[in-house]
């Protein structure tokens, strides 16, 4: 892991949850923005289905 070369002294099992934490957290940043500028202008859009 690119973690392992960086902190050699880190376990890998904590390693893992380092990156999964950072990982969640870029989706999360994704969704909020797919959100914020897709999203919610189709659901307040007036369309034919209304």
């Amino acid at each position: 892991m690119v973690l392992n070369h960086t902190f050699p002294a880190m376990p890998q099992l904590l390693q893992l949850g380092v990156a999964l934490l950072i990982a969640m957290a870029v989706c999360a940043l994704l969704a909020m923005a797919v959100e914020r500028f897709a999203y919610r202008r189709l659901r307040n859009a007036h369309g034919w289905l209304r």
